[in-house]
């Protein structure tokens, strides 16, 4: 996997996209101009989980 040579992937889910970032694993969730921000997990089958962290 060559992947370390891009920082960020941007991930389609429906409305919402994710920017993962692979040395972080800090997120951005953007949707309808509102950004909030997460953890991304990813197990062994390249499926991604966000878990969003939000104030309210």
């Amino acid at each position: 996997m060559s992947t370390l040579s891009t920082a960020f992937k941007l991930i389609p889910i429906k409305p919402i996209y994710i920017i993962e970032s692979e040395l972080t694993r800090q997120a951005l969730v953007i949707h309808s101009s509102v950004y909030t921000t997460g953890f991304v997990a990813m197990n062994d089958k390249q499926n991604f989980i966000l878990i969003p962290q939000t104030n309210g």
